[in-house]
């Protein structure tokens, strides 16, 4: 498994995740239909978002609200075939993130692919990534209920910071936040 830039090559993959029930990448698009919706009229304004790095234009939730977005780092997770994503993002100003951004680095591995060890490589992967952007620590945060997704920071190295309670806006609910020390 490899971490890929999302590129024309790649794209097909991506979507036939996206229409076989992956969530895609709703936040920057606002839902599946829209991300779809763009790819078949201009499927190179989804390759040019997930490029986009800048903290230009606007991130969706799923209660319709909106927020500026935020820098950030998009990678495909690739064996062959597209088994899911992981970004990596900052706040563009510095400091801490804000409320409505669950940790420097999110993921998911699709459906019919987990339990064969992606995120956890995906994960191990993007720290290197970080690191070369400069960050002497990332957080990560998962939900309470979500074993899997505990053990992949921990086999990263992440320690539990704390328990907390999630913004609405990004699904509520108790969640813990890990840190990972990068230097």
């Amino acid at each position: 498994m490899e971490l890929l830039t999302p590129s024309p090559e790649l794209l097909d993959g991506y979507l036939d995740a996206v229409r076989r029930g992956w969530p895609g990448d709703r936040v920057l698009f606002g839902s599946t239909s829209a991300l779809l919706a763009l790819a078949d009229s201009q499927p190179g304004a989804v390759l040019a978002r997930l490029a986009d790095r800048s903290p230009d234009g606007v991130r969706f939730f799923a209660d319709g609200t909106t927020a500026p977005a935020l820098p950030a780092l998009f990678r495909w997770m690739w064996d062959g075939q597209f088994v899911g994503n992981i970004d990596l993002r900052w706040p563009s100003t510095g400091g801490t993130l804000p409320d409505d951004v669950p940790g420097h680095i999110g993921y998911g591995t699709v459906e019919w692919m987990r339990g064969r060890g992606y995120a956890t490589r995906a994960l191990a992967l993007m720290l290197v990534l970080a690191r070369q952007e400069g960050m002497a620590e990332v957080e990560l945060v998962t939900d309470v209920g979500n074993l899997a997704s505990q053990r992949v920071v921990e086999r990263n190295g992440g320690v539990l910071v704390e328990e907390f309670t999630k913004p609405d806006r990004i699904g509520g609910g108790a969640a813990y936040r890990w840190r990972i020390d990068l230097r």
